[in-house]
Formats: structure tokens, sequence, C-alpha cells
């Protein structure tokens, strides 16, 4: 099938559409905290109930900045990003994969640990209502 790529930002996608699937792919760690949880409620907003969500990223035991050494004056904010859906009552996590950011093994190096994380969209929530696709 044809695919068709668009260029947004995380925190204001130009997009009115549902889907059942949204990957957040090595990005979050370098999004301003202030712009962090509009990237959340935009990832939220694209993705059907019953729909999955994945995101790659760093994944430390515990918040953790530093500088990023790509670019002055830049900074990089590593965490576990799916807390952030999990906590909404929402969001299941259904399957982890922990790796390190060099390569495919564990790593002590606080810098390096990486996470691919599915997580599902629940369709009863709270009230019990099935909310529709």
């Amino acid at each position: 099938p044809s695919i068709k790529a668009e260029v947004g930002f995380g925190d204001d996608v130009p997009l009115n559409r549902k889907f059942e699937l949204v990957h957040l792919g090595f990005f979050l760690y370098l999004v301003d905290r202030e712009d962090f949880l509009k990237c959340v409620s935009e990832a939220d907003r694209l993705l059907n109930f019953g729909g999955f969500l994945s995101i790659i990223d760093f994944e430390t035991p515990f918040p953790y900045s530093n500088s990023y050494s790509h670019q002055p004056g830049v900074f990089s904010h590593k965490h576990n990003n799916a807390k952030a859906f999990e906590a909404s009552g929402l969001y299941s996590v259904i399957n982890k994969f922990h790796f390190s950011h060099n390569d495919f093994y564990f790593d002590t190096d606080i810098n390096e640990p990486c996470s691919l994380t599915l997580l599902y969209k629940e369709t009863e929530v709270f009230d019990g209502i099935q909310k529709n696709r």
C-alpha cells in the first residue's frame, strides 16, 4: 500500500483522524519538559480505544536529565515514558523489551538503557462502558 508521510511536531500534530497504532520513536527524550504532556495528549488523541501505542526511547530507573551530546544548550530527559500513559488508567503495558542504546544487551551505564514498550488503550474505562472504536 502507499504510505503518506507528513512532517509535524509531537505537541501539535496536524491530523484529525484516529489510528489503530501510534508509534513514538526516539524523540520524547528531547522534548522540553513544558511540552511533554502536550505530546502525551496528542498521541492519546490520535489513538482509537482498542488501539496500540508503541514507544521506543531511553528508559532509566529514575528521571534523569543531562546535556545532549549532539547539540549545545539542548537537554536530554530520560525516564519511563510509558508511565504517563499508564497513570491515566486508560493504558496497559502488554509487552516491553529492554536493551542498550549501544546494542541489544543490558548496560549498567545510566545513559544507555532503552526500551520498546507496547501499550493497549483499553476499551472499557472507569464506568465499564464500552467505547466505540
